[in-house]
């Protein structure tokens, strides 16, 4: 008696599904620098897991004495600040947007726009395991709005309403910049022209002049001769009558001279 097996027929792939890529469902710390640019001391989550793209994320953070807070807050009693809790809910919702719109590697950065409902429940102290809970409430366009709690155990530590903007590395609204260039040509200009007029110099400058004049007064006399030209001297005497002074000579060298 033969026996006869008849293989399973191939099932079906919609190509457009075979071409889309799910986010895996835990971002490990290398992948979480490849999602946020966030690094130490400032990075506050160690990983990201239970990733549902376009819905939640729970980032976990764990607490250790070494963390660079606790050294002024508090050192009798190290308690991690209310606010990082809140970035480190940020930060894990910067990693679910990414993962949700494909772009690791991609350098994007996330602006906190408004911070509501904030609410603070327990402490976080060293050697507790910090889980958050993070899920999107609605976005428009570069615009995304977050409910976060974070969890120690079964005990809400904190929970939070926060809305944040998605900047691209060609988005005009990100910082940067440097003194150089442009911005530093009106400074360094300033700077010659101080030296050029209030520096050290040397060389000899020569000039002759007549006037006549009568009273008591005062006169000044200045000059500035530079490389090889002429210098001006002018004086001017007041008093009962005025007289002029001027005259042209050479000078050799460069330098100031006043009196």
């Amino acid at each position: 008696m033969t026996t006869r097996t008849e293989s399973a027929a191939p099932a079906h792939v919609d190509p457009e599904a075979a071409d889309t890529v799910p986010p895996p469902p835990t971002a490990d710390l290398a992948r979480v620098m490849r999602c946020i640019p966030h690094r130490f001391p400032f990075l506050l989550i160690d990983r990201v897991e239970a990733i549902r793209a376009g819905e939640s994320a729970v980032g976990i953070k764990l607490v250790t004495i070494n963390e660079p807070h606790f050294q002024g807050h508090f050192p009798a009693e190290p308690i991690m600040p209310g606010v990082l809790i809140v970035e480190a809910m940020a930060q894990t919702a910067g990693v679910l947007v990414v993962e949700t719109l494909g772009r690791v590697d991609d350098d994007l950065l996330v602006y906190f726009m408004t911070i509501d409902k904030t609410r603070f429940r327990r402490k976080v102290v060293p050697g507790d395991v910090l889980e958050l809970h993070v899920s999107i409430q609605r976005s428009r366009g570069p615009v995304w709005k977050f409910a976060g709690i974070a969890r120690v155990g079964d005990d809400v530590a904190a929970e939070s309403e926060f809305s944040a903007m998605i900047i691209d590395e060609n988005d005009s609204r990100r910082g940067g910049g440097s003194a150089g260039g442009r911005g530093g040509e009106p400074g360094a200009k300033r700077g010659s022209d101080r030296a050029a007029q209030s520096g050290p110099g040397s060389g000899t400058a020569s000039g002759s002049g007549s006037g006549t004049g009568s009273g008591t007064g005062q006169s000044s006399v200045s000059g500035t001769a530079s490389g090889t030209g002429q210098s001006t001297v002018s004086g001017t005497a007041s008093g009962t009558g005025q007289s002029t002074v001027s005259g042209t000579g050479q000078s050799t060298g460069q330098g100031t001279e006043q009196g």
